[in-house]
């Protein structure tokens, strides 16, 4: 078991030593020349920013995978919401309705008072 996770992380080591070695020995051969350094240094910088979207790819496959295990759920779920949107449309419709009536009452007490004045003034 120890050897599952210790030999893996020895050999990525090892491997990062050797290419630190063979970037040096390549470098300080001769003479130090800057373009080697830049292409050097750029592989250095791009290698974190590829292994990031690699991880950012892997994040992105994974949350495709789940929605589409769960697209199958959805159906039902959606026709709950519909019909509890519905449900709520209503109540809403019947709330203003109530809370309109009072102000078509004083409307329509207004109304006959007119009514009942046009009246007296021509009776």
């Amino acid at each position: 078991m120890a050897w599952q996770i210790l030999l893996p992380m020895i050999l990525a080591g090892l491997l990062l030593v050797a290419a630190a070695y063979l970037v040096i020995a390549g470098t300080f051969r001769g003479n130090g020349d800057v373009a080697r350094w830049a292409a050097i240094s750029t592989i250095w910088l791009t290698l974190p920013v590829m292994l990031g979207a690699l991880v950012v790819l892997a994040l992105f496959i994974g949350l495709a995978y789940l929605l589409a295990r769960v697209a199958g759920f959805i159906p039902p779920y959606t026709l709950q919401a519909q019909l509890f949107t519905a449900k709520m449309v209503a109540a809403a419709h019947r709330a203003e309705q109530i809370g309109h009536r009072p102000t078509l009452i004083v409307g329509e007490i207004g109304t006959l008072l007119k009514n009942a004045f046009r009246k007296i003034r021509r009776g």
